[in-house]
């Protein structure tokens, strides 16, 4: 970062230790958004693939529930003592 050893020039006036100060957070500021973007594209990427992964899961659960619903609905429509059973709300 900014350290002041032995034998370094540092300003001595108002003015310059005021640039120097202003010098020294303006190079923070760049450092700190440059990581952070470095940051942000490698957390982009691995959301990324994670996303893709859980919407597989989603579609073989959905699937899995849409059989569950047909075996359900053949269930139903088998009739028990001359009755048919109740039928079973479908969510929406």
């Amino acid at each position: 970062m900014t350290t002041v050893g032995y034998g370094d020039v540092v300003p001595k006036s108002t003015a310059g230790r005021l640039i120097g100060g202003v010098l020294t957070f303006l190079g923070l500021v760049f450092f700190s958004l440059i990581s952070a973007n470095i940051a942000a594209f490698l957390v982009r990427r691995d959301v990324e693939g994670k996303e893709g992964a859980l919407g597989d899961q989603i579609k073989d659960l959905q699937a899995q529930l849409d059989r569950i619903e047909q075996s359900v609905e053949r269930l139903q429509v088998r009739e028990t003592d001359g009755q048919r059973m109740p039928r079973i709300r479908k969510r929406p």
